[in-house]
């Protein structure tokens, strides 16, 4: 239904159809939901309130790495490199198992070697070896 109304053109039927949605949602359920109108917005309609429900979601539920990687993707796709840098960037500082992170490492090292500078790839590289040394010392105590 939700797809249906952005792509038709009737934002504002798509956004009460999140909203009831949401009301009768599990939590879990409802930040897929609101993840996936979010994509929805930032391709039929408003960019900004997009990345607002994409913002707000990460706010209230940091650890979802799936809803990091898709505003990542999304953010990638559209060509906005500086605002994905800066998600990969703060995604990689997140308290999370090492495992986790090792696959955001990766994640942005690929992002900085596909669309960074020298400087940026660099910066990215030396952000990641300190991260990986406070995970190392936090380890040896």
């Amino acid at each position: 239904m939700g797809q249906f109304c952005f792509s038709a053109g009737r934002l504002d039927d798509a956004r009460a159809t999140l909203a009831k949605a949401l009301r009768v949602l599990k939590k879990k359920e409802g930040v897929d939901v609101t993840c996936r109108f979010a994509q929805l917005e930032h391709k039929y309609g408003d960019v900004d309130k997009s990345k607002s429900m994409f913002e707000s979601l990460l706010a209230n539920f940091p650890k979802r790495i799936d809803v990091w990687n898709v505003y990542v993707d999304l953010l990638i796709k559209a060509n906005d490199v500086e605002q994905a840098r800066n998600v990969l960037s703060r995604m990689c500082c997140l308290q999370m198992r090492l495992v986790k992170k090792m696959s955001l490492f990766a994640k942005w090292r690929q992002f900085e070697q596909t669309h960074g500078t020298a400087r940026t790839q660099e910066a990215a590289k030396r952000t990641i070896d300190e991260l990986l040394m406070k995970e190392e010392a936090a380890l040896d105590q």
